[in-house]
């Protein structure tokens, strides 16, 4: 009974050895992920005092999406029309990251929605307490076949 008790305390400090040595390791793992992160994450706002503006402005911003979207031949066959609501990040810099689909309607669409917003110009970044930041936007892409062509 002793030899075994006595196996089963030594087993249990062997493995809190290994576990104990292992901490610092994996902390600092831990520790150079979160700096990296933190250093390509800074937060980012629903709204600024003064909110990113597309050059030209939101109507050029709906014309920049109106003219470079391809309509998606399944689709177009299909003669599927909708709207896809995409969200994204405008950087500090005024580019666009994150993209991604708030509201899908048709995959196709939704996918040829998320190449054309992140095809886009750069921004002037939002502006919060005099320093510029990172603002999430949100744009609705609308799909509509034009009725001069037969598809």
């Amino acid at each position: 009974m002793k030899t075994s008790l006595f196996k089963s305390v030594r087993t249990l400090l062997v493995c809190l050895v290994m576990a104990a040595s292992a901490m610092p390791a994996a902390a600092q793992t831990q520790n150079n992920v979160q700096e990296k992160g933190e250093e390509q994450k800074e937060p980012v706002l629903k709204v600024a005092e003064k909110m990113p503006e597309f050059p030209g402005g939101m109507s050029a911003c709906l014309q920049y999406l109106s003219d470079n979207i391809r309509y998606p031949a399944d689709a177009a066959k299909q003669k599927i029309e909708g709207r896809v609501l995409v969200t994204f990040i405008i950087n500090k810099d005024g580019s666009v990251s994150d993209a991604e689909v708030l509201r899908p309607f048709h995959p196709s669409l939704d996918l040829e929605a998320l190449r054309v917003v992140l095809s886009m110009p750069n921004w002037k970044p939002g502006y919060q307490r005099g320093h510029t930041v990172r603002v999430r936007f949100t744009v609705p892409v609308t799909f509509r076949l034009s009725k001069k062509y037969n598809y």
